[in-house]
């Protein structure tokens, strides 16, 4: 859903660049306690890796923001798309809006102004998406005395789809709880991470973008905007839609939207409803 809010104060709204992490704690503000404690403890569970099933895509105001050191500023209203396969999320989130509970970004305060409901619906093996916010695709490796280090993939590297890959179908497994109930110990990692039926690729010209979740963070994330290609079974084209494609969907990375283009027309369908708030 794409939610509209505007500002209760007179001037810009005023952020850091590194807001998303302002961003995703007004939308656990959203629900109530127990989804949200749900969400930000053990979430849906894939053996040792744990899935909010939730991304929302960057701030949009009525003209690009403005930048004075390190702060942006933003001109009133403002929106941006919440997006989850989780059909909970989605209602609690738009009743704390419908509510008119106050939406807090920093030192700003905000009132929802409207609710934009959209259900795109995958019916092919093919999509063509554009990003609302960057892919991020990484692995965490290991130097020769322990200590951690990040690695990141670009588009062009075999090691991006493959992950790509290998996340939709955890989170789809994460979703569908088989990771617990019904066959655990005969289906392990490398067997969900070999998906040959899913294809990922950048169509066109891609950027790379450089970020943090938080101005307190000390290393940048890496990810990519753009066009991608995503083929592959229906069922994981509407995850990757749903939930976001990449890592880091709850921390405001992997945000998608369906384009349509010649040729498209029917890969997917939907139906687009306003809701304003009170």
């Amino acid at each position: 859903m794409t939610v509209h809010i505007e500002s209760k104060q007179s001037g810009p709204v005023r952020l850091p660049e590194a807001y998303r992490h302002y961003l995703q704690a007004a939308v656990y503000g959203l629900l109530s306690e127990d989804l949200a404690a749900f969400l930000h403890g053990p979430g849906f569970l894939f053996e040792k890796r744990s899935f909010r099933l939730f991304t929302f895509s960057r701030l949009q105001s009525v003209s690009p923001p403005r930048r004075e050191k390190d702060v942006l500023l933003f001109d009133s209203p403002l929106s941006f798309v919440l997006s989850s396969p989780v059909l909970d999320i989605l209602e609690e989130c738009a009743q704390g809006l419908l509510s008119g509970r106050l939406f807090r970004l920093g030192n700003n305060e905000l009132l929802c102004s409207g609710v934009e409901v959209t259900a795109p619906v995958v019916a092919g093996t093919r999509v063509l998406l554009r990003t609302l916010s960057p892919i991020t695709v990484y692995s965490t490796l290991r130097r020769g005395d322990g200590r951690p280090y990040t690695v990141y993939y670009e588009p062009q590297e075999t090691a991006f789809s493959e992950q790509i890959a290998s996340n939709l179908r955890k989170k789809q497994a994460a979703l569908a709880g088989t990771a617990e109930k019904n066959c655990p110990g005969e289906r392990d990692d490398a067997e969900v991470s070999q998906d040959p039926l899913l294809r990922f690729r950048p169509v066109g010209r891609v950027h790379r973008v450089t970020g943090f979740f938080s101005p307190g963070d000390t290393f940048p994330v890496k990810g990519w905007d753009g066009l991608f290609r995503l083929e592959g079974p229906q069922e994981l084209l509407q995850l990757a839609l749903d939930a976001g494609l990449g890592a880091k969907n709850s921390s405001g990375w992997g945000c998608v939207e369906l384009v349509r283009e010649a040729g498209d027309a029917e890969e997917a369908t939907g139906a687009v409803s306003a809701v304003p708030c009170g």
